[in-house]
């Protein structure tokens, strides 16, 4: 097939320039523009994969350390689950005492006297303990010794003296105010 075209040759010129000019657009546009815009999508997709592997790339001994520390910690928090955490002997031995008062106070009963006792170790740990003489009555005191030996740190109970005060009412000894004694005490942790 031969095509051929009448005209001036600038004209003929100025169309083939034209064709030429827009074939290398279909080119830019279809080909070089996509591959580019890609090339550099993927360019920078490799900068922030590389800081993110750097910011990965943690030494084995930074590992093995951390792991021991988190090893140090959780078993720290285990060894004091339970036990008072106060400053000293002496912190603990008040935070019991406030303890005690409030309980008694939340069943309306009285606290006579409180006094802390001497600390003592046993094995790892010491013993704090103080001795309480209250007056209450006896749903009042279920109360008090529940919420004692259910608390947290762990609480314990001993010597536990109850007696009932007369009543002036006859026939009502059973329902009485009771004077209580007991000796309260929770454990530490040894500082060495």
């Amino acid at each position: 097939m031969n095509v051929s075209f009448q005209g001036s040759p600038l004209l003929s010129r100025s169309l083939a320039l034209a064709i030429l000019i827009g074939l290398v657009g279909v080119l830019l546009l279809g080909i070089v523009v996509p591959a580019y815009s890609s090339y550099v999508d993927a360019r920078n997709s490799v900068e922030q994969l590389g800081l993110a592997l750097s910011r990965l790339n943690v030494s084995d001994t930074e590992v093995a350390g951390l792991k021991a520390e988190a090893a140090r910690l959780t078993s720290a928090k285990i060894k004091t689950v339970g036990l008072l955490q106060s400053a000293n002997d002496s912190l603990a031995a008040a935070d019991l005492q406030n303890r005690i008062k409030l309980l008694v106070e939340s069943v309306h009963g009285d606290v006579r006297s409180t006094q802390t006792l001497a600390t003592r170790s046993e094995g790892e740990f010491r013993r704090v303990s103080i001795r309480s003489q209250i007056a209450t009555d006896l749903p009042g005191l279920q109360k008090i010794i529940y919420t004692i030996e259910t608390s947290s740190p762990l609480l314990f109970l001993d010597n536990i003296d109850i007696r009932v005060r007369p009543n002036q009412k006859a026939g009502a000894a059973n329902e009485g105010p009771l004077d209580v004694s007991f000796d309260v005490y929770g454990f530490m942790g040894d500082p060495t």
